[in-house]
């Protein structure tokens, strides 16, 4: 809901503490806080997206890209 001035109302986001994402990204946390504050990052953005509340989706890309990135080197080599 937008107000007389054309802003957002204050949202709320809740978050699933039992969801298995969360329970992963409390441990990565510990063991790589850069990686999991990316991941936290993105879930943040894909919530105000479903909500159609994210004004440029854009700004998600270079994260994207990042996560993918990481995610592949993980991967064994041939």
């Amino acid at each position: 809901m937008q107000n007389k001035k054309g802003h957002l109302a204050k949202q709320q986001v809740e978050i699933n503490s039992s969801h298995p994402v969360i329970l992963k990204l409390d441990k990565l946390r510990i063991k790589n806080p850069d990686l999991a504050k990316l991941i936290v990052e993105q879930v943040f953005d894909n919530a105000l997206m479903q909500a159609g509340l994210l004004d440029d989706g854009r700004v998600m890309v270079p994260r994207l890209n990042k996560l993918m990135d990481i995610t592949l080197e993980t991967l064994p080599k041939d």
